[in-house]
């Protein structure tokens, strides 16, 4: 079971992040900088560590550990929102200003490329940071033009949670299928005032998450890896067709549109959904939030399903960088081997659900077998499909979003909008 009994040991850390939002500018290319090496002039001394907010306090045991052991290297906490568009601004404001505050940061791998070339991080020497048994994804993720710059931190994917208590008084089974989710709702919608199942469709990176997944679910991709757009193929239709359904039919929540994952899960535990997609990282925090009506016991999960079964879940989680603009560099590569070493991936799987980027550890049963949620992770990661590695994946998801929120607000039809949305993709790619 997952444990957070470290974070006993250590004060609540409430450190404010100023977020400074930015349009989407052009990446402007790297200066030449050093790879982050412990030689010949080594660089140590006070660093900042950038992070996604931690609900667990995981994340604040860590570093309470490594400033014990280091005390003249000490580590300060600055907490980030947990939005991944916000960080990304944050990141790309602080690159193009050359500030360097942040001197180590957790980054969304969906981002790497973009940031690396407008200079936002300094190159990682292989023979300090070695990419042997560790995710593939992971690594590609975050290697720009055959240099690493982000190391692999967290790998993540999407599920299905669901009501065991729920399914159970009906004698229902999880679904596998999309039909087998509609079979379900359509019987639990006639007892239930609430809603049944939600995906994040908040306009921004949720939403495009949630189209990519459905067309993945029909069998396609939204994009190649390329990141060359696949909207005019038969699975991108069908699979935005099914999210519209699902709104039509009351098999999705109407408010589906306007949440994230964190007001989903927050209904979800409050009795309001049955069925919710979100990250293997919110299993954790299922039925700790003090309005919850759901515990942790009525909650089961397994993979996303699809048109024909389980379907192929986005590959997410964060990579580690460092700022092209800080100092102490020799800290901060040793910060990042700390957090990335195997003892504290296996602690952090426990404590906050976050996969493991070092691959034989998901063969490893005392590690994912023990859990529920182990051995579904697994299975999900392995089957997982990533966002296209490129540096306009900002300006593509933010036009996946546009291009696809009418059709769900029901102002636009699904065909001549993903017409339209091809086309504008194909535009993007054209200018590179």
């Amino acid at each position: 079971m997952f444990t957070v009994e470290r974070v006993g040991r250590v004060a609540t850390l409430a450190l404010a992040a100023t977020v400074v939002f930015t349009g989407c500018t052009e990446p402007t290319p790297p200066a030449e900088t050093p790879a982050v090496s412990a030689s010949p002039a080594p660089e140590r001394g006070p660093i900042t560590f950038a992070a996604p907010g931690d609900p667990t306090g995981t994340l604040a045991a860590e570093i309470q550990d490594w400033n014990a052991a280091h005390p003249r290297e000490p580590v300060t906490l600055r907490e980030l929102p947990m939005s991944a568009d916000a960080r990304r601004a944050d990141f790309l404001e602080r690159a193009q200003s050359g500030n360097g505050e942040y001197t180590v940061m957790a980054v969304d791998l969906a981002f790497v490329p973009e940031l690396a070339k407008a200079g936002a991080f300094a190159p990682l020497a292989p023979t300090d940071f070695p990419t042997t048994g560790l995710l593939n994804a992971s690594v590609e993720s975050g290697t720009v033009d055959g240099t690493l710059y982000a190391y692999p931190y967290t790998a993540d994917a999407g599920l299905l949670y669901y009501r065991k208590d729920v399914l159970a008084s009906l004698q229902l089974s999880p679904p596998t299928t999309w039909a087998e989710l509609a079979q379900i709702c359509a019987v639990v919608t006639r007892s239930r005032a609430e809603g049944c199942y939600a995906s994040p469709y908040h306009e921004g990176e949720p939403l495009t998450v949630s189209v990519l997944e459905a067309i993945q679910g029909a069998g396609g991709q939204g994009f190649d890896p390329d990141g060359n757009p696949l909207f005019s193929h038969y699975a991108a239709s069908a699979g935005v067709s099914w999210m519209v359904d699902g709104l039509r039919s009351g098999r999705a929540s109407t408010a589906s549109a306007s949440l994230d994952d964190d007001t989903i899960r927050r209904s979800f535990e409050r009795g309001g959904l049955v069925f919710m997609r979100d990250w293997a990282t919110a299993w954790p925090l299922i039925g700790k939030a003090p309005d919850s009506s759901v515990n942790a016991s009525q909650v089961g999960v397994v993979e996303l399903p699809g048109a024909n079964g389980p379907a192929s879940a986005v590959f997410g989680g964060l990579d580690l960088a460092v700022s092209a603009n800080g100092g102490n560099l020799a800290t901060a590569r040793d910060f990042v081997s700390f957090l990335t070493g195997e003892s504290q991936q296996r602690e952090r799987f426990q404590a906050t659900g976050a996969g493991p980027t070092i691959e034989a550890l998901y063969s490893d049963q005392t590690l994912m077998g023990t859990d529920e949620l182990g051995s579904v992770l697994s299975t999900a990661i392995s089957r997982a499909t990533p966002r296209p590695a490129v540096a306009d994946y900002a300006q593509l998801s933010a036009a996946v979003s546009d291009g696809v929120a009418p059709v769900l607000a029901g102002t636009a039809s699904a065909s001549q909008a993903l017409a339209a949305l091809q086309g504008e993709l194909s535009g993007i790619v054209a200018k590179r």
